[in-house]
């Protein structure tokens, strides 16, 4: 709802300025990037692959949680035969153990976010070169993605997704991206 306020603000600040007439003359359109990221070549191979990885990731991840929550229960199950100074220092051990995971877990996490963009730049690329010459050879000034939802309400014949999708398909089949034709 909140993206709903702030689009309409946008409009009525520009309905109320003079840049609005510029604009209104404007062709504008929009697609929706989820299904094209569904439908591009080589999405779903970038997405088998990272799932995979992902698998991996939470593999490891839950071999250092077990290792952990096996050190806390054997500490429990002994704490009462523990003098204070044992006890402090299973503790302390614990949870240099419990921080180290979470250095660990986050430096992982953040592996995969490089991998992801590693994997998933080329075709993000494709599609941004292709949205591009769809927006310039259909005369669009603006293009918005829809699957954002802050387009309120739009003419069907303004969604380029389609567009998008076939020229994706034809690059991939090797013709020559649109607009080198």
């Amino acid at each position: 709802m909140r993206k709903l306020y702030v689009a309409c603000a946008v409009a009525a600040g520009l309905a109320g300025s003079a840049a609005w007439d510029g604009v209104a003359a404007q062709k504008i359109g929009y697609l929706y990037s989820d299904r094209i990221l569904q439908e591009a070549p080589g999405a779903q191979t970038v997405k088998t692959q990272l799932e995979q990885e992902s698998t991996r990731l939470n593999t490891r991840l839950q071999l250092m949680r077990d290792s952990l929550n096996k050190m806390y229960e054997d500490y429990q199950r002994q704490s009462a035969l523990l003098s204070p100074d044992e006890k402090r220092k299973r503790e302390d051990a614990i949870r240099a153990r419990e921080s180290q995971m979470q250095q660990r877990a986050q430096i992982l996490q953040e592996e995969a976010a490089n991998r992801q963009n590693e994997l998933m730049g080329p075709v993000m690329k494709k599609v941004e070169d292709i949205i591009e010459v769809v927006r310039k050879e259909g005369g669009f000034a603006i293009i918005f993605d829809a699957t954002a939802r802050v387009i309120v309400s739009a003419d069907t014949t303004l969604d380029v997704t389609n567009q998008v999708i076939t020229r994706l398909k034809a690059s991939q089949a090797g013709s020559p991206p649109a607009g080198n034709r």
